[in-house]
Formats: C-alpha cells, structure tokens, sequence
C-alpha cells in the first residue's frame, strides 16, 4: 500500500478528520441523549397533566358544594306541545297535575284607526273625544316607561322622553306621515336608551310599529316587549294631547264600541294556571316559583289537567360517572405505560425512573378502593355497584345496585364520593391537585427540567468548541503531513531521475 496516496486528495483528508474525530464525539453524543431524554419527559409530564387534569374537571364537578351532582332530577310533561318542564336538583319527587287558561302576553296598545290621505289629526276630533291637535298648541311631549331589570337581576324601569315638533300639525302633513314620524321617533328614542343601558334586553324593548287593517287605513301599535301586568306600559302626556288623541294613554280599554284598544283589565296580561287544584297568575310564561326546584314553560291552552312527573335523573348520573371512570382509567393507563418498566419488553417509561411518578399510579388506585366514613352500612364503592374489572378498569359491576342506591338516597351515593372527611372524590380532588395547579408537583418537574436543559445547553456548547478547536489541530497536523508527503514525493523522483543517469 502506497501511503502517500492516502493524504494525496481533499476527500482523503475529510475522510480520516471524520475517522479521528470519532472517540471525540462521543461526549457530544453523550449530552444529546440526556437532551432527549428530558425532552421526552418533560412531553410526557405535559401530557400528564392533560389526563390528570380532565379528570381533575370530572372530580370539581361531582365535589359542587352548589350543585348536587348525585340529586339531579328529571322532570317530563304529559302534553310537551302545550307545556314542557325541568326540574333542579331541590325539586322534589311526585307527580302534580296542571291545566292552563291563559297566557301570559306582552301590554299591546292599538291607537284608533286613521285614513291615510286624511289631516283629522289637525282637523277632526278623535273617536277617543280628544280635540285635534293643532300647532298653536305647541310642541307635543310624552313619556312612555318600559320594564327591564338592573345588573343584579331585580326588577328596574326606562323612560323615552318623545317630542313631535308643532310643525307636524300645521295642517300639511296627512295622518299616515305623522303616524309614519310617531313611529319612527318612538323607536329611534328606545335605541338611543338601550345603547346607554346595556342591561335592557331584546325582549325588553318597547316598540312602534304601523299596521294597515285594509287598504289605506292604519292603526300606530306600542308594544311593550316583556309580558305581564307589572311590565305594561306607563304612558303620560306631560304637555300636549297626543297620547289621548292616539287613544294608547293608557291599557284599561272597556267594551264601549271603541275600535282601539286590546283588552278588557290589565290583569289579562297574566297567564292564569291551575297546579295541583290551586289557582296561579304570573307575568311569565316561564313560571319558576311555583314548585321549588321546578321550571314550568307554558305554551299553549290545556283546559284539561295534565300530568308533570318528577323524578331522580339516574340515566344522567350513570353516564356522568361513568365519564368520570373513563377518564380515570385512561390516567392510569398513562402512568402504567409511562412511570414504570414494561414486563414484557423491559424497557422503561420516561417517568419510571421519577419515584413522585412511579407510585402515583398505587396512589390514585388506593384512593378509590378506600373505605370511607358513612353512618351506615354503605361505605364503598363496590357497595354501590363499582369497582375493578377483570381488565383492570375501574367501572360499573353491578349497574342495577348503582341505580337502585340512588332511587332509594342519592345522600348515599353521595357520601362516598364526596364527604368532606375521606369521600373518593374528596381524596382525589385532594391528591391529583397537588400535581396539576399552577405551581405544583408537575411544573416544579418541568421547571426542574428547563434548569437541567440550559445547563446541557451550556455543555453542549462548551462540547462543540472542544471538538472544533480539536478538528481544526487535526486538520492542520495532516496538512503539514501531506506537505511533508509531498516533499518526499519530489525528493524519491529526482533521486530516481538521478540514479538513472549512471
């Protein structure tokens, strides 16, 4: 082998840098496993807390000192066309009959009837007896109130402030353009307090509108938006005629042979129900205070008594706990696959080597095969129907007993999830928090891990100037070695020019 050939070419000489170079990678190589190896902890750590933490979500909502998870009820109507139902969690068990005679409407004023080519505004008395207007008579000015409710939810009241300028009734202007401006001013007004009073609703807003019964004959219609009595409309007419003359100033309209006005008192407003042979009249047709813990929404007319049926919701409970189990097993497959050996390829999860970790997972299973304090003889879980399968997944062994314990008292359920000495969710809430909130066991791990990553990240470039700084003396000692291979290349052939002269 010719050796001098080997320092002869450039791809030569990168070929034995790399060779050389190879021992000293290796620290190199060394560091970016470590990086790898907190890279993919601290991944499996975030994904950690995302189990933990939609368990931790199924667990606060069992734990509601507000809601009681286990006492949901379910409340079904026997004529959902014309009423339906729903019920709270303090709505009490038990049938109850209603028939319904009248609902609830929003306070509607119908002005009398104008022509629409006619000046009777400024020339006619109206069929409500109120003299013409005139624009001697000067500005026309009124109130109209509405019902809303304040910030917190009571009750509360607006007023518009309208004023038609006097000019309207100089006699130019034909009833249908001022009834059109009325309109217009009404509704203009409302927008104008509804943007200062972000708290008035939709539903809430008093509105004009112009109908036309037939052709060329129109009616202004004011309606009040919420229903019942106590929000009907308040008009007053401060300075002018112009509420009285429309016939809307007030809601008390008696049979009489007027064609305005739409009801006889005020009370008509109200709904009128009968529950449970009582009699009932609210401003709503969404009656809430009638039956605690029970929403009754009135549709429609059922003169003829229906049932409402109340009872525990124990379809909803199951499936809510069954979500909880779902999400509880899924943690402890996590941990099973990722904070210990696996048996049968005997390689390691990223956090088995962590004993925080490693033992979370016997934890959270002694926590939900723990016995709890009861005053009776229920003070486990396998004694409402849960426990461990033959797969090793927490679930519903025996449904029926689940089903049955709630029907009989939800307390009892209830007690071994979440009483606040050593309930099941209790414990939970108590253990998996420690990990998951801001600050705990999982971000100190991770934040632990950053601290060790910018000190590998330091290494590693303290490393990789080593290895330049190495590369660079190797390269410079084989190119004094391939100059020296040259030089003795020129000597050999001018001693064997040399030695052929003789």
């Amino acid at each position: 082998m010719d050796i001098s050939n080997i320092y002869s070419a450039r791809d030569n000489m990168d070929y034995l840098v790399s060779l050389m170079m190879q021992q000293e990678m290796r620290p190199k190589w060394a560091l970016e496993d470590k990086q790898q190896v907190y890279n993919l902890k601290k991944s499996t750590l975030t994904k950690l807390d995302s189990n933990l933490s939609s368990l931790y979500s199924k667990i606060n909502d069992i734990n509601d000192s507000v809601f009681d998870f286990f006492a949901v009820k379910n409340a079904t109507s026997s004529d959902t066309d014309n009423f339906t139902v729903s019920a709270g969690t303090n709505a009490q068990a038990g049938n109850h009959s209603l028939s319904v005679t009248r609902l609830a409407t929003s306070d509607r004023r119908v002005s009398v009837q104008f022509t629409d080519d006619n000046f009777d505004f400024t020339s006619n008395s109206s069929d409500t007896g109120t003299a013409a207007i005139t624009e001697a008579q000067g500005d026309q000015s009124f109130y109209l109130t509405g019902a809303t409710t304040d910030l917190n939810g009571d009750p509360d009241t607006y007023d518009l402030h309208i004023e038609i300028a006097a000019t309207w009734f100089d006699g130019t202007n034909t009833d249908s353009e001022i009834l059109a401006h009325i309109e217009t001013q009404i509704n203009a007004t409302m927008a104008t307090v509804k943007s200062g009073n972000e708290y008035i609703e939709n539903d809430e807003v008093i509105t004009a509108s112009i109908v036309t019964e037939s052709s060329g004959v129109s009616r202004l219609v004011l309606n009040s938006g919420k229903t019942g009595s106590d929000n009907a409309i308040v008009a007053s007419n401060p300075t002018g005629n112009l509420l009285a003359y429309l016939g809307v100033d007030n809601g008390l309209y008696v049979d009489g042979g007027q064609d305005f006005g739409s009801m006889k008192l005020l009370t008509e407003l109200d709904s009128s129900f009968t529950l449970d042979g009582l009699s009932f009249t609210r401003d709503s047709n969404s009656i809430t205070d009638a039956i605690s813990g029970l929403t009754i929404n009135l549709l429609n007319l059922t003169e003829v008594e229906q049932t409402i049926t109340i009872d525990t919701d124990t379809e909803t409970v199951t499936s809510d706990i069954q979500a909880f189990m779902d999400d509880f097993n899924s943690s402890i497959d996590f941990l099973k696959e990722n904070a210990r050996m696996n048996p049968d390829t005997r390689v390691r999860g990223a956090l088995s080597n962590d004993s925080t970790y490693s033992g979370l997972r016997s934890q959270l299973l002694g926590v939900v095969l723990n016995q709890v304090t009861s005053d009776d003889a229920f003070d486990r879980m396998a004694d409402i129907g849960i426990g461990m399968d033959s797969n090793g997944k927490l679930s519903f062994i025996d449904s029926e007993k689940f089903t049955s314990a709630l029907e009989t008292d939800t307390n009892i359920v209830a007690n071994i999830f979440n009483n606040s000495s050593d309930g099941i969710a209790t414990m939970l809430e108590q253990t998996i928090s420690n990990f998951t909130k801001t600050g705990g066991i999982i971000d100190s791990s991770k934040s632990q891990i950053d601290d060790t990553m910018v000190r590998l990240g330091t290494s590693m470039k303290r490393v990789d100037n080593q290895l330049l700084a190495k590369e660079n003396r190797i390269r410079s000692d084989l190119a004094r070695m391939q100059e020296s291979m040259a030089r003795l290349n020129n000597q050999s052939s001018y001693l064997s020019i040399f030695s052929s002269s003789f």
